[in-house]
This record gives structure tokens, sequence and C-alpha cells, in this order.
């Protein structure tokens, strides 16, 4: 059972790499409604260039430790 739930974090990983885009389009939402502005073009793309970095690295580290785990490797005892 535990090996399953090692595997669905590795999935979750995929699908956070996968929809990334909406993490961009959920962070343009959220500048409007805190700031009450529309933020800049520059702005705008260092702020999606981000988001999608950080989609991604996030996505990667849970498809790593997911995998490691899943082989009983688990990623606090290194």
């Amino acid at each position: 059972m535990e090996r399953i739930l090692y595997g669905l974090m590795a999935v979750a990983g995929i699908a956070v790499i996968i929809g990334r885009k909406e993490f961009v389009k959920s962070s343009e939402r959220a500048s409007r409604d805190i700031f009450r502005r529309d933020v800049g073009s520059r702005e705008a793309a260092a702020q999606s260039v981000f988001t999608q970095v950080l989609a991604f690295v996030v996505g990667g580290a849970f498809i790593v430790m997911g995998l490691l785990a899943m082989f009983g490797v688990i990623w606090t005892d290194l």
C-alpha cells in the first residue's frame, strides 16, 4: 500500500509538470485580485517564467522522491 502512495506522489509530479500552464494563469489572476491592477508585459513575462520553472522543479522533485520511495530508498535517511 505504501508503494502505491509513493507512486501516486510521482504521478502527481508528472501532473504538475504537464499542467504548469494552468499555474501561470492562476498566478496572473491572483496578481490581479491581490494588487487590483493588471501587470505589465515585462512583469507578466517574468512571472510566467518564474511560475513555470517553479512548477517544473517541484514536479521533478515529486517524481524523484516518489520513485525513490517506491523502490525503498527513503530520502530522509540519506
